[in-house]
């Protein structure tokens, strides 16, 4: 055989391959060896293949069967399972391919979201001298993914570290071993850890944080029009979607400018003049780096390729770089209404996907009270949300405590989800009333009692005298406001200040960092930052 033969030859099986490849079933590549799959849910499993292609899928004794759409696209949906730590193999197949994925697990999945905090590593926290970081039963995902100007289906693929097996995969499924605990999602990581002790049940990450990154870019385009307050924003951005009627009029208004701009440029240029400015465009998500970041960007390109993976719920820890955001309540209850609504199964209501976050830590002088005054009030108007407070925590932009931020979060799940008798929040505002000169504030999870304390590393919670607290503010017109002084009346704290009268608001920790001491439960959980004036509006509208 002539070597061009060969050649030919060798093009002709290169061609059959690809062929081949192109009809086979694909399953997204958010699947992967070691994943966790969520129990008691209807969890599918989705990808690609050529149309109405047959597709078969394996796993613990269920074997599910569907035919690629006109579109290529298929999914099916396992019946509910059970938690197992056994490891097992699940397989994809049809006529022409067979994909096997093994060590796969059923337990727990949580998206594990935010900006750098959330972003950071174990190897970066705090942590017990004593604590073991071999824990095979907790596995993540680590999206690296860039931002998009539209919804991408597939995450960027992942290419491990052959001579670095310990550095976590991009985009693949990891085990939490001794080395790659290290790598995981620190707050995840302790979160899921407290879960894993208290329940035996796998634990899975999907580590989807960005650093610096704002509410609007996680949040997607069918997210801004479930809030009045951001009609005006929804409008903008269904314009740079020809598949909404708003964006099918703004590009064809831009195409009529462009010819229109195409015409006068030709007889411009015939003229011997410059081109007439400024060129019109079509309508699209603003990225002026080109760095993939931007309203609705980082949803496209990195949380959509998730959907839709079955999920126990959203761990959240984001909001250093909205802090100048007034609209940030409005923004976070649509973004995550909008992640329910997208991730739910078929078989349970949006809102049974719990959603934990944190008030933020003392971090910075730039850092205005408003928008830990905001978390605070999504609290009550998010259902089935959780608030862990990190205000007693370490002084920090990044603070080295994760350890006690995830298992403060953990709580929340313990309680909500696992019905475990364990004491999951601080003190949270209930009521308060004007009596004489003084202001009474009452508090859910009291738990038997309040104190004042301060806390300092990973060490407990240090009881100080109950005329300590210092953080505490008083005003009788809701304007001026003045430094308070306040005892604890068992569940209650009475605050009064000397001279003023009539008093009827107080606000606790309103500054950018507030000192110590910090008001406590019984469990040494801490209060956070809270303004009982705002509470009046958000309890009047009737909200949880």
């Amino acid at each position: 055989m002539t070597i061009k033969l060969v050649r030919w030859h060798m093009l002709a099986i290169l061609i059959a391959v690809l062929v081949a490849e192109a009809s086979a079933a694909v399953p997204s590549n958010v699947f992967s060896d070691h994943m966790v799959l969520q129990r008691d849910k209807l969890a599918p499993i989705w990808g690609t293949a050529k149309a109405g292609e047959e597709v078969t899928v394996t796993f613990a004794e269920q074997v599910k069967k569907t035919n690629a759409g006109k579109d290529g696209k298929w999914m099916i949906r396992f019946d509910p399972m059970r938690w197992s730590t056994e490891p097992q193999e699940l397989t994809v197949s049809s006529p022409s391919k067979t994909t096997t994925f093994k060590d796969v697990l059923v337990g727990d999945v949580w998206v594990a979201g935010g900006q750098s905090n959330m972003g950071r590593a174990a190897k970066a926290s705090w942590r017990p001298d004593d604590f073991r970081l071999h824990k095979p039963h907790i596995r993540f995902l680590k999206v690296v993914s860039k931002g998009s100007k539209y919804p991408q289906n597939e995450l960027t693929p992942g290419v491990p570290n052959p001579r670095r097996p310990w550095i976590a995969t991009p985009n693949k499924w990891n085990v939490c071993g001794d080395k790659m605990s290290l790598q995981c999602c620190a707050i995840g990581f302790f979160f899921a850890d407290r879960i894993y002790k208290k329940t035996g049940i796998p634990q899975g990450l999907l580590w989807n944080a960005v650093g610096g990154s704002v509410v609007s870019e996680w949040t997607p385009r069918q997210g801004w029009w479930l809030r009045p307050e951001l009609e005006e924003k929804a409008k903008i951005i269904d314009s740079w979607y020809p598949s909404t009627t708003i964006g099918r009029a703004a590009h064809k208004k831009a195409v009529d400018d462009i010819e229109k701009w195409c015409k006068d440029a030709r007889e411009a240029v015939e003229k011997g003049y410059p081109f007439p400015f400024p060129q019109p465009k079509l309508p699209e998500p603003a990225d002026p780096k080109g760095s993939g970041r931007g309203t609705t960007l980082l949803y496209n390109g990195r949380t959509h390729p998730l959907v839709p993976y079955a999920i126990k719920g959203i761990l959240w820890y984001q909001g250093e770089s909205d802090y100048a955001n007034a609209q940030y309540r409005h923004m976070i209850e649509a973004m995550v209404e909008s992640w329910r609504d997208l991730f739910a199964c078929p078989d349970e209501k949006p809102t049974d996907l719990r959603y934990y976050f944190v008030q933020m830590q003392r971090c910075g002088s730039y850092m205005s009270p408003g928008v830990r005054d905001f978390q605070y009030q999504s609290y009550f108007t998010i259902p089935n949300s959780g608030m862990a407070v990190l205000m007693d925590l370490d002084v920090s932009l990044h603070p080295n405590n994760k350890y006690d931020a995830g298992r403060r979060l953990a709580l929340w799940s313990l309680k909500r989800d696992y019905d475990k008798d364990v004491i999951f929040s601080g003190p949270i505002y209930h009521s308060h009333k004007t009596e004489g000169d003084k202001v009474v504030v009452t508090f859910d999870y009291t738990h038997g009692g309040l104190f004042i304390g301060q806390k300092a590393k990973l060490d407990p919670v240090e009881k100080l005298p109950d005329n300590k607290l210092v953080n505490l503010e008083i005003t009788a017109d809701g304007k001026q406001w003045v430094p308070a002084q306040s005892r604890i009346d068992g569940e209650r704290l009475v605050v009064w200040a000397d001279g003023l009268k009539n008093p009827t608001d107080v606000r606790y920790c309103w500054k950018s960092i507030a000192d110590g001491p910090f008001l406590y439960n019984k469990e040494s959980l801490p209060a956070g930052q809270f303004n009982t004036k705002t509470m009046r509006s958000i309890l009047k509208k009737g909200e949880k």
